[in-house]
């Protein structure tokens, strides 16, 4: 789930994305590499279920905007749209008026008042690392500053920000991490690198903030009198609840004259790609608990256990548990969704209150391993697929029988 989200998102404007797939009625059943990653050591593939690729085929037929053929149809003749347009400019390059808002809130970081940052928020695709690459760009082409940092979960992460940096304002790459741009940089460095480092840069980027955790995110805040922080809303990178939640609570107590933008026009596709909306149907990734009904005077809550089979069934209660988990979590992925239908050993408790899911609780069954596996385990020596929690009890805390536990 994860490659297909990442691969439907490379797709420029105007193209077209080809699914190569087992005959819809044996893909359930079809070899499958991704499932067998989520299956712990000592579990059979028998034990794993297919809804999510019997719930994904059901998406693919469904949706507006697919074509379907088989091993007897004629070949399809695949003809892309018309490259996406360009579109007017905004200034500073930039493609959409949100986009030219977004470098303008970075760069009023830097030439305003300290202590208010900026957090640009969108969808994917609608160009906010971009935004981020230009506004250092400037900023350094400019000469306003001359250390720039920035931070994200993984430096692949944040390429396209040093990317559009150099692209905007003619900067080398020194190496894959550093661009030199006039007389300063703009180098990417771990979160952690950037907190030891406090003082020395004049402006920090943080990109995907929402695949942080608050705590991290906090820590950055406090120690950058100047700094921007971008996430995704909805995408595979990790969805940014966890973020809205929590770290906006944080931002007003810290700093309550920081600055929120949201993206919302596209850019790398048109308004209502039928591509796009497909995707986030069948990964979820805009899944959202909603705002439940307050319960009534006669209304019990109840906990009960929720059926993995007549969930997968149930989109709009899929959906709503789904975004339970997101809200709890600081990063959640597609294959997240996968894990939750159809890994073994899962099991899903739902508190209900007139009709509505209020709460969630997903518990993996975990330990259960021979003697001598457990042996293994607590020497080191062995790191079976799975059961995490009995394999730290084992080695950090030295019980060698834990693995063995349930």
């Amino acid at each position: 789930p994860d490659a297909l989200a990442a691969a439907a998102g490379s797709i420029r404007g105007g193209g077209l994305l080809v699914l190569l797939t087992p005959a819809l009625a044996d893909w359930p059943g079809a070899p499958d590499a991704a499932l067998d990653r989520l299956i712990p050591a000592g579990r059979g593939r028998g034990e794993a279920g297919a809804r999510f690729v019997e719930r994904l085929i059901g998406c693919l037929r469904s949706a507006p905007g697919i074509e379907r053929y088989g091993p007897d149809d004629a070949p399809p003749s695949l003809v892309p749209g018309p490259p996406a347009a360009a579109g007017p400019e905004h200034g500073y390059g930039c493609r959409s008026a949100d986009q030219r808002n977004a470098v303008e809130a970075v760069v009023g970081v830097v030439t305003g008042h300290r202590r208010r940052p900026a957090v640009l928020s969108a969808d994917r695709g609608r160009g906010k690392s971009a935004a981020l690459g230009i506004a250092a760009g400037e900023l350094l082409r400019r000469g306003r500053v001359r250390r720039v940092s920035v931070t994200a979960p993984s430096l692949t992460a944040a390429e396209p920000v040093l990317e559009h940096a150099a692209a905007y304002a003619a900067g080398t790459f020194a190496d894959r991490r550093t661009v030199r741009i006039g007389a300063g940089e703009l180098a990417f460095r771990e979160p952690e690198a950037v907190l030891e480092r406090a003082g020395a840069d004049e402006l920090v980027l943080v990109d995907e903030a929402a695949g942080l955790p608050v705590a991290l995110l906090t820590a950055l805040l406090r120690g950058a009198p100047r700094i921007a922080f971008a996430t995704t809303v909805h995408g595979y990178e990790g969805t940014g609840r966890g973020f809205d939640l929590r770290f906006r609570a944080v931002l007003d107590a810290e700093t309550p004259q920081w600055r929120a933008v949201r993206l919302d026009t596209p850019i790398r596709w048109a308004p209502g790609d039928p591509l796009e909306a497909w995707l986030a149907r069948a990964l979820l990734l805009d899944a959202d608990p909603g705002e439940p009904d307050p319960p009534g005077p006669d209304d019990a809550l109840r906990v009960e256990a929720l059926d993995r089979d007549a969930l997968a069934a149930d989109e709009p209660r899929l959906r709503q548990l789904f975004g339970l988990l997101v809200s709890a979590h600081y990063r959640t992925r597609p294959l997240d969704l996968r894990q939750l239908l159809d890994a073994p050993g899962i099991h899903l408790l739902g508190a209900v209150c007139g009709g509505e899911c209020l709460g969630v609780a997903l518990a993996a069954e975990e330990g259960g391993l021979d003697a001598e596996t457990a042996r293994q385990v607590w020497a080191g020596r062995r790191r079976p697929q799975g059961h995490l929690l009995p394999q730290m009890l084992a080695t950090h805390a030295g019980l060698e029988a834990a693995p063995r536990q349930r």
